[in-house]
């Protein structure tokens, strides 16, 4: 699917992501019936509140979507997207703080794309931009990112787990004036105990303690 974007583009990789799309929900994956109790309960609690929802919301579009995002994903890191794709809120904020050389922690989640701060990177060449991975779920994804683009300026640093080690590594490239990414909502896989749970959609939810144990160490 990537060698048929780079030699057609984004309207044939769509064309034919949308059968392989609706074989794989058509087979019954896990995957599947993730996004079909999400969905229920997203409509429940919709419901219960009052709010539209769009028409096109079942299971079939939420897989079509994500594999749009991973599209999104690879072209931002081979260099499609650019600044000008970008619309940077609090310009002013991001300006000083490249103006003064001092260090930040950009907080994403993965409903966004994280890869965007790539085009940052190509913008501001003399910041030096950090991503922060987590190799249990990403060493694959990284080396297709690695594979499509080998010169890419920004930087990934790979962690199992969000601990003081980690801590200190990430604040010692903050006070050098460096830059990090990072998604605030992946909770561990191993430790469940470093999880708040929380009502969410009616039902509770785990949300993650890194972000706040990292600002605690």
């Amino acid at each position: 699917m990537l060698a048929i974007y780079s030699l057609f583009g984004r309207k044939v990789f769509n064309l034919l992501l949308k059968p392989v799309i609706r074989y794989y929900h058509l087979k019954g994956s896990d995957a599947k019936q993730a996004s079909e109790t999400y969905l229920n309960r997203l409509r429940h609690f919709a419901n219960r509140q009052g709010i539209s929802l769009p028409e096109k919301i079942d299971s079939y579009h939420h897989l079509l979507s994500f594999g749009q995002t991973m599209l999104d994903k690879l072209a931002a890191w081979k260099g499609d997207f650019n600044v000008n794709n970008l619309t940077i809120h609090g310009q002013n904020l991001v300006q000083r703080q490249i103006d003064t050389k001092q260090g930040a922690v950009i907080v994403g989640s993965h409903l966004g794309n994280i890869e965007l701060c790539r085009a940052l990177s190509r913008r501001h060449t003399n910041v030096k931009i950090n991503a922060l991975v987590f190799t249990e779920h990403a060493e694959r994804f990284n080396s297709v990112m690695k594979a499509v683009n080998p010169s890419s300026e920004l930087n990934l640093i790979q962690v199992n787990s969000m601990g003081p080690e980690t801590a200190i590594v990430l604040q010692q490239k903050i006070e050098q004036g460096e830059w990090i990414v990072i998604v605030g909502d992946r909770t561990s896989t191993s430790k469940e105990s470093r999880a708040v749970w929380a009502d969410f959609l009616g039902h509770p939810a785990p949300f993650p303690q890194g972000l706040l144990c990292w600002h605690r160490f």
